[in-house]
């Protein structure tokens, strides 16, 4: 595996809490992705250590530019890490990238890939996302991204402790 196909020194820089630049930008963000490679089924909770030197606004600045980049390949399928790395850094803007493609890749025979991205919406843990995960289980016909979208939702509702119905609510 390799991030040859992403442009590291065109993603945003990373930034201290403070706002200063962090040194070894592009070190760090290619540190980011080559830890990243490997996670294909959630996020590699390890990098939260980044958290600790870098704001989280040029975090959530990466993840949405790495997901930009992935989208303008063609969003490939063997690159599907890069909706974990960015669902951990993530903001709302993922939540807008994502959701509508979730739809068009449904019409368009990707419904593997449309579901893991219903699945990575869950790991934002904003309920927006959890809004467009319920809107997409009563709308979507798609079995494979029905069935992605409920057990989202009963995900999400164990990891807040509540029932689904309550999640609901």
């Amino acid at each position: 595996k390799s991030i040859d196909w992403v442009p590291v020194e065109q993603l945003p820089e990373l930034t201290r809490p403070n706002g200063d630049k962090l040194e070894h930008n592009d070190h760090l963000k290619r540190y980011l992705l080559l830890q990243s490679l490997d996670y294909t089924t959630a996020p590699n909770e390890r990098l939260r250590e980044v958290e600790q030197y870098a704001s989280a606004e040029s975090l959530a600045d990466l993840a949405a530019a790495l997901v930009e980049v992935w989208l303008q390949q063609g969003a490939p399928a063997k690159e599907k890490w890069v909706l974990y790395l960015s669902a951990m850094f993530g903001d709302r803007r993922m939540i807008n990238l994502l959701s509508g493609q979730i739809k068009e890749w449904t019409e368009n025979s990707r419904g593997a890939i449309a579901a893991e991205t219903v699945r990575v919406l869950a790991y934002l843990s904003d309920p927006a996302a959890l809004m467009v995960i319920d809107r997409l289980s009563r709308t979507i016909k798609n079995r494979q991204v029905k069935t992605a979208a409920t057990e989202s939702l009963q995900l999400a509702a164990e990891n807040m402790n509540l029932t689904p119905e309550q999640l609901a609510d």
